[in-house]
């Protein structure tokens, strides 16, 4: 027997429930009662696109596990201890390593970072394609 609601309820009753909290928002709530509102649907639109973009999510960490530790195989959260002691271990203290880390480790972080926060995400690449910062 699986819990209720379910993800996929969840999901289906947060654009209601968005729409309705909108017209009690707009009805000169103070800010600690907007606050207690919006932050369970915006905790709840994250979950969402956390769930779709979880395949994708999991191809980028694999492959950064693989090319940084040199192990494809085990549990990601032993790899990442196992590559934390190696970064801490000056393994990657070398500059075409760090280089190399650098880079695929960022990739990691703006493909979470566009999950996480899509509009932070996509300023963030606006930036970095006219030259303003390095991702």
């Amino acid at each position: 027997m699986t819990d209720r609601p379910t993800l996929q309820e969840l999901r289906s009753t947060q654009y209601d429930s968005t729409s309705r909290l909108r017209s009690c928002l707009s009805c000169g709530a103070n800010r600690s009662s907007t606050f207690r509102r919006w932050w369970p649907l915006n905790l709840l639109r994250i979950a969402t696109r956390e769930i779709g973009a979880a395949p994708e999510l999991a191809a980028v960490e694999q492959h950064v596990l693989t090319a940084l530790t040199g192990d494809s195989e085990g549990v990601p959260t032993a790899r990442i201890r196992s590559l934390c002691a190696s970064i801490r271990s000056g393994a990657f203290d070398d500059p075409e390593q760090f280089d190399m880390a650098l880079q695929y480790l960022g990739h990691w972080v703006n493909a979470q970072l566009a999950v996480n926060n899509p509009a932070l995400a996509q300023r963030m690449q606006v930036e970095h394609d006219s030259g303003q910062v390095a991702l």
